[in-house]
Order: C-alpha cells, then structure tokens, then sequence
C-alpha cells in the first residue's frame, strides 16, 4: 500500500494512475492486503475502533478544558435523592 499525505492531491491522482495502468501492481497490492489481514478479527477491528474514537474524543474535551472520567468516557448519572 502506500501512505500519503491526505493535503497533497496530486500524489494521490498520481498513486490512482499507477494502479490502474499497472494491473500486476494492483494484483500484488490486493494480495498482500488480503494476506495482511487474515490474522484480524472482528472483534480486534472494534476494540481499535473503539480506542481510536474514544482517544479523540478524551483529545477534544482535553482542548475545552475538560478532564475525561477515569476509566470511561461517558459521564455517570446523576442519582437524585428520593427524599
């Protein structure tokens, strides 16, 4: 595979061309991504999902100013005396 800068449009429309003139390239590439990936599972693919999206989302509340739970992300309820 390759790794691109995302702000550079130019080497990604060059990256494209490549692959589509150059099928052995494409073939090889497939390949090695299906190969790459037969050791994952479903459930690794969530859990990293899932510390990506919580990462970011303790990164954005850091930037207002505001400290996540410990070992959550989502604040508990608030419990209201019945009295």
């Amino acid at each position: 595979g390759y790794v691109l800068c995302s702000e550079n449009s130019s080497l990604w429309t060059d990256r494209l061309v490549d692959l589509i003139r150059n099928g052995e390239a494409r073939t090889k590439m497939g390949q090695r991504a299906h190969e790459a990936m037969q050791s994952m599972t479903l459930e690794d693919s969530f859990d990293h999902f899932w510390e990506a999206h919580v990462g970011a989302w303790h990164k954005h509340l850091a930037g207002m100013g505001i400290r996540p739970i410990e070992g959550g992300s989502i604040p508990a309820p608030i419990t209201r005396d019945p009295n």
